[in-house]
C-alpha cells in the first residue's frame, strides 16, 4: 500500500530520517537491556547494511556476563522497542482522518516498526535480531558460517570432485545446515536483488532528466 512513485523530494527524506531514529531506539534498547543485565556497552554507530544506513550498539558482553534468558532479553529488546512505537502508531493513525499529515506518518511508522520487523529483523535467514535468537536456541553461535562452509564443501566434494575438505558436523545436525545455508543464501540474495531493483526504481524516477541530459550531449 506504500510506494516511492509519486512521493516527492521532502516524502524520501522523510522516510529515511524516520528510518534512522527508529533505527536509534531499536539499537538503543539492545544497549540498555545488555546494562540492566551487568554487560558493559562499548560502542554504538551508524554502518552501512545491504546499503542502507543503520545504527549499531555491541553488546557482545551479554554473552560473557549473563545467562540464556537474559541474552534472548537482549536481543529482543530492539523488536519489543520498535513493537512499542508501532502500537502508538496504530491509536494515532485509527485515530485520524486520511489525507492528514499525521494520519500518513503514523501509516510510515507502521509499516516500518511492525510489518519491516515481522519480514526482515524476526526472520532468522539474515543475521539480525531473529537469526541470533535462533542461534542462541540452538546453541550455534556461528550457524550460518558453519552451515555455508559446509555445504560449500560438501558440494565441491561431491558434486565437482574437488580436492577439498568439508567440515565435520554431527549426523544429526546435515539436514539442519543443509536447509539453513540453501534458504539463507537464496534469501540474502533475494533480498539484495531487491534493494537493487527498489533503488534502481527510485533513482530512474528521480534522475530520468540528468539521463536525458547525457544522452543529448553525447
Amino acid at each position: 500500500y506504500y510506494n516511492f512513485y509519486n512521493k516527492g523530494f521532502y516524502d524520501m527524506v522523510q522516510f529515511w530520517v524516520l528510518i534512522l531514529v527508529l533505527g536509534f531506539i531499536h539499537e538503543t534498547a539492545h544497549g540498555l537491556t545488555c546494562k540492566h543485565y551487568g554487560g558493559h556497552v562499548h560502542s554504538m554507530g551508524l554502518m552501512f547494511l545491504y546499503f542502507a544506513p543503520c545504527f549499531f550498539v555491541d553488546v557482545t558482553e551479554i554473552w560473557v556476563t549473563s545467562s540464556k534468558i537474559e541474552r534472548i532479553y537482549t536481543i529482543f529488546a530492539g523488536i519489543w522497542s520498535e513493537m512499542v512505537v508501532c502500537g502508538l502508531a496504530m491509536i494515532v493513525w485509527m485515530n485520524t482522518q486520511t489525507g492528514q499529515w499525521l494520519h500518513d506518518f503514523s501509516y510510515q511508522i507502521i509499516l516500518l516498526t511492525g510489518v519491516a520487523v515481522v519480514a526482515i529483523n524476526l526472520n532468522p535467514l539474515i543475521k539480525l535480531d531473529g537469526y541470533y535468537c535462533l542461534t542462541e536456541l540452538l546453541g550455534l553461535p556461528d550457524l550460518k558460517e558453519r552451515s555455508t562452509a559446509f555445504m560449500t564443501g560438501w558440494f565441491q566434494s561431491r558434486v565437482l570432485r574437488l580436492p577439498v575438505e568439508t567440515i565435520v558436523v554431527p549426523r544429526r545436525r546435515v539436514p539442519l545446515f543443509i536447509s539453513y545455508a540453501v534458504l539463507s543464501g537464496a534469501y540474502s540474495y533475494l533480498l539484495l536483488f531487491y534493494i537493487a531493483r527498489l533503488s534502481y526504481n527510485v533513482f530512474s524516477h528521480w534522475l530520468a532528466e540528468f539521463a536525458q541530459i547525457g544522452r543529448a550531449h553525447v
